[in-house]
């Protein structure tokens, strides 16, 4: 195979030259890095502060980038804290920015047939200052090489000028164009490497970063910095203030490497720096205001591209329709959604229009959405009829001239009226007698629509109306969509319709495979749409796709080695490629010794490939398989090894560098780490827990054990680790792996990586496992409740409601007998009396919480299948607070539906006469009791006294008896009432009937009985 690289590649100098001197010819400025400490190149005011307004610049630079957090000591193949990024800005983006980008590409050597390269999603932002944008990282192999950006806003200000960004990861290109699998051995010119250049600084700025810089002094530096940047935007100076925005966002970034700010404390940082940015925007923008914006004179519009076939065509037969929406490469998510708001708003405008067709089809791929309807009706016919109008009254005055209203109405209706005779001139008005009052009808005549012209008027307006998670706009016509839209085929037949959406006209062009295939190619007519994407290596139809994927995978797999199954991988899959190639490729079995999570998680989570296990035994394989979106050669398959490898690398480093530290070293962390600012830090939660654990051991015996001890002391140890650091999804899975490392209690060991897993029914956790899971999501419940911090209906950042389902969920798999009114009560005493110096209402605070919960127990119910009149009959009027009692009543009480529908309803006949009667009698205040009692009453009574007492045990069986005998005392009851008469004339004996019966109501209150259907 020729090489798909130069013999003498360049090096990183010749190509950071070359890149620059490629985008200086399409006008860009050549600027330097900034001289200060940034994150990203998008930190440059080159970027962040010429992206904003209305004024167009093109710009490129190399930007030294600092993300302290992102050290290795030098140690790692490709990852560093002092890193280049080279940026390009472009404003307002060219129609051409995909293949500029690509013709960049070749500039430096690569020859993309010989690649797979790939558009993978990425809505891109930097909450740090207020940026985001819709676009892809672009990956070359399985590498990511590049992120490109469509900005929406910067400084939390939404754009009218759409700006795009390319950033190079040019030490990762480097790498693959010098076949280097580490950054240190690039050639930075034709005499030194990169690694004797920066290695030993690499490693001196980590050192200092993670282990020895004066926090104390970063957090003044960080104060002093935002007080700096607010003080000079006092004064209008937007360009100085936001260096003083750079330079606290540094600040931050040395505290976060320095693992001093929580996750929670992160979000209140990131939302000064934030505010910071917003405010050095609003000012720039008037700065450049008050100029007159004096780079707006070179600003160019863009208008509807000419195309040769405008007329609306003739249809006179029943035709085949073809839209196809072509696009930049759409995120693999949006694509099935895509089908989905197409087909379902085709089929709303066939309907509303009475169009007549026989079948509809929507096919989607990266790049195209394509609606295809069978045999359409040419034509549409609206059938004659008559709309009622206003009475005749209101229209006229007496001596028939149009009223104030009635001119309005005429008006309204574009008819020129001025008195009642003239009514007779108009054919579409009539007048009718209705309940003998005249009133004007409008008649509608029957009218004959093409088909073609309807399609002309609804098409744009079916694309625009389509929904994605999120839409984006991309030039000035204000058009939004998933992705800049390209290029759009109208098919009616053979004919073109012409219909038009912002810049763009449809033709029969449509766009074969970016690769393969990237010429334009003629769609003759809607039937040869699918062959002719085919013989441009496109394969339209989704379920071909995944169909190829689902072979290939079987095709890798052996009777000792397979595939993982990952349905939602495959979906992944079949909408990252219009063209799937299924093939395998290999790592180091050294790696195989690493945790399988963090195995899956870099080759899923990060490089979206299948990993493969050992079917006996289920332990991870060095073998994966990826599908490509070119036919894989072994340039792609040794390239997408390659990017594996340094995934696979840093985190066995990780790993490894957590297994050295002590866990006592993590626990002692844990004090520097703030879980809530109001609250502590997360070693104060772990004490917390230690407290709670102490008060639920008084609840169930279950909790008084060493291992849930230990569970407790090491549950948040991991949190401060290296790898969970990286990879937050792991937090708790790590735990496990550390405390065995550590020969910890393997119970202990279990429930500290089961305790932050989401929970759902027939989920098994160990018993320890369970208990940690409990305590540490009702501490989670109080703190956020405490502290105000209640979920609302459309924001709930500390997944609150799904913690409150995971509780009912644990207490419910582990029949813990406990009621949550008491034991929140006992817990909430651990939390401070006193918040920001105000005293907290714990009896309301309880109450909103089992409030929120039992919303939860609801939706929690409905899911074990009980109906909805059994959930509320156990729900409402409940004094209990002890889910597993109320569940056990619920099944009981479907038991009692189910099996013994007889006594059933007279349960609940007796319950609705008692509740009658009792409704209409009040005990007399005056009556002397009575001493001696009737035969009558006094039977009644023995009857009630030898009633059971509320089950002591709880369990389904056990109400289930209770009902049973409800229903035998119920017919006791009915004796009673149908021989005694209740509302005696003599008070006392009244007041004595009365309270029987107020007993035996009381037999009924394990249930809402109005509520069960019978």
């Amino acid at each position: 195979m020729e090489s798909f690289v130069s013999e003498h590649p360049l090096t990183l100098q010749s190509m950071i030259a070359t890149i620059l001197r490629f985008w200086s010819e399409q006008g860009c400025v050549i600027h330097q890095g900034y001289d200060l400490e940034v994150g990203a190149g998008t930190f440059n005011p080159a970027t962040f502060l010429r992206a904003l307004g209305p004024e167009p610049y093109k710009a490129a630079y190399v930007e030294p980038s600092r993300r302290p957090q992102d050290g290795r000591y030098g140690m790692h193949p490709n990852r560093l804290q002092n890193y280049h990024q080279l940026q390009v800005i472009l404003k307002p983006v060219p129609e051409n920015f995909l293949s500029l980008y690509t013709e960049s590409l070749r500039a430096i050597g690569l020859d993309l047939r010989d690649h797979d390269i790939r558009f993978i999603h990425d809505d891109w932002e930097n909450p740090t200052i207020g940026a985001w944008g819709l676009g892809w990282e672009v990956w070359l192999n399985g590498m990511e090489i590049t992120q490109l950006t469509y900005f929406q806003a910067i400084g939390s200000k939404p754009l009218d000028t759409i700006s795009g960004e390319i950033t190079y990861g040019i030490e990762r290109i480097a790498m693959y164009l010098q076949k280097k699998t580490s950054i240190y051995d690039v050639l930075w010119n034709d005499t030194l490497t990169y690694g004797q250049i920066t290695q030993a600084s690499e490693k001196a700025w980590s050192e200092y970063n993670f282990d020895y810089a004066n926090t104390e002094m970063w957090f003044k530096h960080f104060e002093d910095f935002a007080e700096e940047a607010l003080r000079t935007l006092k004064n209008g100076l937007s360009v100085p203030a936001y260096d003083f925005v750079i330079k606290a966002s540094h600040a931050f970034n040395i505290l976060d490497a320095r693992g001093t700010i929580s996750v929670t404390e992160r979000t209140r940082y990131i939302a000064r720096i934030r505010q910071l940015a917003r405010l050095v925007a609003d000012s720039y923008v008037e700065w450049r205001a008050s100029l007159n914006y004096p780079l707006l004179s070179l600003s160019s519009t863009s208008e509807p591209k000419e195309t040769s076939e405008s007329v609306v065509p003739m249809i006179s037969s029943t035709e085949d329709l073809l839209l196809e929406i072509g696009s930049e490469e759409l995120p693999a998510t949006f694509v099935p959604i895509g089908i989905q708001q197409l087909e379902s708003l085709a089929r709303q405008v066939l309907t509303d229009h009475n169009i007549v067709y026989e079948g509809l089809e929507v096919l989607g791929s990266p790049r195209r959405l394509a609606l295809l309807v069978k045999n359409v009706a040419p034509e549409v016919v609206q059938k004659a009829f008559e709309k009622k109008g206003p009475m005749l009254t209101s229209l006229f005055s007496p001596d028939g001239d149009v009223s104030p209203q009635g001119q309005q109405f005429f008006a309204s209706q574009g008819v020129d009226i001025s008195h009642y005779q003239d009514l007779s001139r108009h054919a579409s008005l009539a007048i009718r007698t209705v309940n003998g009052s005249e009133y004007l009808f409008l008649l509608h005549p029957e009218v004959r629509l093409r088909t073609a012209d309807i399609l002309m008027q609804e098409l744009p307006l079916l694309i625009q109306r389509m929904k994605f998670p999120k839409k984006m706009v991309w030039d000035n016509s204000g058009v939004e969509y998933a992705r800049p839209i390209r290029w759009l085929v109208a098919l009616y037949g053979e004919h073109i319709l012409p219909i038009t959406l912002g810049t763009i006209i449809a033709s029969r062009n449509s766009f074969g495979h970016r690769q393969l295939d990237p010429r334009k190619i003629s769609i003759s007519s809607p039937q040869d749409y699918v062959e002719t994407l085919r013989q441009a290596c496109v394969v339209v139809s989704q379920k071909e796709r995944r169909m190829i994927i689902e072979q290939g995978l079987r095709a890798h797999s052996s009777d000792t080695i397979s595939a993982i199954p990952l349905p939602r991988l495959i979906e992944e899959a079949t909408f990252l490629s219009e063209h799937p190639f299924v093939s395998c490729g290999q790592f180091s079995e050294q790696f195989c010794a690493l945790p399988k999570e963090l195995l899956i998680a870099e080759m899923v989570n990060h490089q979206k490939y299948f990993p493969t296990h050992e079917t006996s035994s289920g332990a991870i394989s060095n073998f994966f398989i990826v599908v490509c979106d070119n036919s894989p050669n072994d340039t792609i398959i040794e390239g997408n090894e390659k990017a594996l490898t340094p995934r696979l690398t840093d985190g066995e480093f990780l790993f490894k560098q957590d297994l050295q530290t002590p866990l006592t070293t993590f626990i002692e962390k844990l004090k520097s780490v703030t879980y809530f600012e109001a609250l502590g830090s997360l070693y104060d939660k772990v004490e917390r827990l230690k407290a709670h654990q102490r008060v639920f051991s008084t609840f169930s015996s279950l909790a008084a054990s060493e291992d849930l001890d230990v569970a407790i002391q090491y549950c948040k140890a991991d949190l401060v680790s290296a790898v969970v650091n990286e990879f937050p999804e792991l937090q708790g899975i790590m735990g496990e792996y550390y405390l065995k490392h550590a020969n910890l209690p393997t119970a202990s060991a279990v429930a500290v990586g089961e305790h932050l897993r989401h929970i759902t029914m027939g989920q098994k956790l160990s018993t320890i496992g369970t208990l940690l899971s409990l305590l540490d999501r009702l501490d989670n419940l109080l703190a956020c409740f405490i502290l105000g911090l209640k979920p609302t209906s459309s924001h709930d950042p500390y997944a609150l409601r799904r913690q409150s389902l995971e509780v009912l969920t644990l207490v419910s798999a582990s029949r813990l007998p406990i009621d949550l009114a008491s034991l929140l009560d006992r817990l909430a005493d651990h939390f401070p009396s006193t918040i920001e110096e105000k005293v907290w209402d714990k009896s309301k605070t309880i109450h909103e919480i089992l409030e929120f919960i039992w919303g939860r127990l609801k939706t929690f119910m409905g899911s074990l299948e009980f109906r909805k009149d059994e959930i509320a009959a156990v729900l409402i009027d409940s004094a209990t607070k002890n889910p597993i009692e109320i569940l056990d009543t619920a099944e009981a009480l479907q038991l009692l539906k189910e099996e013994h529908t007889e006594k059933l309803a007279v349960i609940t006949t007796t319950h609705n006469r008692l509740k009658k009667i009792l409704s209409s009698l009040k005990l007399s205040m005056t009556s002397s009791p009575i001493e001696v009692l009737g035969d009558r009453e006094s039977n009644f009574k023995q009857v009630l006294d030898a009633f059971p007492e509320f089950p002591k045990e709880t369990s389904a069986h056990a109400f289930l008896e209770y009902f049973l005998s409800l229903a035998d005392l119920s017919n006791d009851i009915q004796d009673f009432l149908n021989t005694v008469h209740i509302a005696s004339d003599d008070g006392a004996i009244r007041n004595l009937r009365i309270s029987l019966l107020l007993t035996a109501m009381d037999k009924f209150s394990l249930c809402h009985w109005e509520s069960v259907a019978v």
